[in-house]
């Protein structure tokens, strides 16, 4: 997320513009600040930490000095036409899915469990935000049991923050580079089929998800995809280039920010494009 200050100014010049034209305005912005953040690759290790599975202190930092300023931000820009997008914990949850044999990710739990459910339940309360959990990639989470691994803990989530209906639904490939692709499309450019995933692009993987995340908690949920670095679809190729997350040379902005989302196939569940990271 953008420092508190840089937001702040963000918002302020967004609703200025809600003022001068009278038309609705987005604002995306990324929470991400759990103890023991990027538990399983420490890329992106935050400044809060665990000193054991409890957390306690880490939890508590999280709650007073991370989360709480953010309430405060937020509450001077209530306007309804100042539509405010959350976009929850990038690869928290699901490295809580996958990586659980990592013992900072073993170590982080509660942290993360607790930590998410707080910032669901308190940023929730604002009439104009907009909260998507992130729920990783198809390069990550697409195969089935994963899905099945990654649903039951945003349910636990979710009624620890009191239910599901105070979240929109999930943000998919946040910072990622995984191609956006189309239902229709049959392109396999990290041949995932061959190893029994069988999301071989993102519209295919948010479709699959959704179906198993609603399976499993109920409900409806909506989408948010970042285009910002998979502009082109093979700028990974086969399974050792698509294993690699981290400046991907020749990856290139994907579809600018919209919301005309129906060349997906997906637009009854897919709210709207962003370039969260670029």
């Amino acid at each position: 997320m953008a420092h508190i200050q840089n937001a702040s100014d963000l918002l302020e010049s967004a609703m200025n513009h809600v003022k001068q034209t009278g038309n609705a305005t987005v604002v995306a912005l990324i929470v991400y600040d759990v103890p023991d953040r990027d538990c399983s690759a420490g890329a992106s290790a935050g400044e809060f930490k665990c000193s054991d599975s409890a957390c306690a202190d880490g939890i508590n930092d999280y709650k007073t000095k991370y989360i709480a300023p953010i309430v405060s931000m937020l509450n001077k820009y209530t306007d309804e036409k100042l539509r405010i997008v959350l976009i929850i914990e990038p690869d928290s949850l699901p490295n809580l899915a996958t990586n659980l044999n990592v013992p900072e990710c073993q170590q982080a739990q509660t942290a993360y469990k607790t930590c998410i459910a707080y910032a669901i339940q308190t940023l929730s309360q604002q009439p104009n935000t907009y909260l998507y959990v992130d729920a990783a990639h198809g390069g990550w989470l697409g195969w089935q049991n994963n899905m099945e691994k990654f649903a039951p803990i945003v349910k636990e989530v979710l009624t620890m923050a009191g239910g599901p209906s105070l979240i929109r639904g999930f943000a998919d490939n946040v910072a990622n580079y995984q191609w956006l692709g189309a239902l229709s499309d049959n392109a396999d450019p990290c041949d995932f089929q061959s190893q029994y995933n069988f999301c071989n692009n993102e519209a295919v993987y948010m479709s699959k998800m959704n179906q198993e995340l609603e399976s499993v908690i109920g409900g409806q949920f909506y989408w948010v995809h970042d285009s910002g670095r998979n502009g082109q679809e093979n700028a990974r190729v086969g399974t050792t280039q698509c294993s690699n997350w981290c400046n991907i040379k020749n990856a290139g902005l994907g579809y600018k920010p919209t919301t005309d989302v129906a060349f997906t196939g997906i637009e009854s569940i897919l709210d709207a494009l962003f370039w969260l990271k670029t």
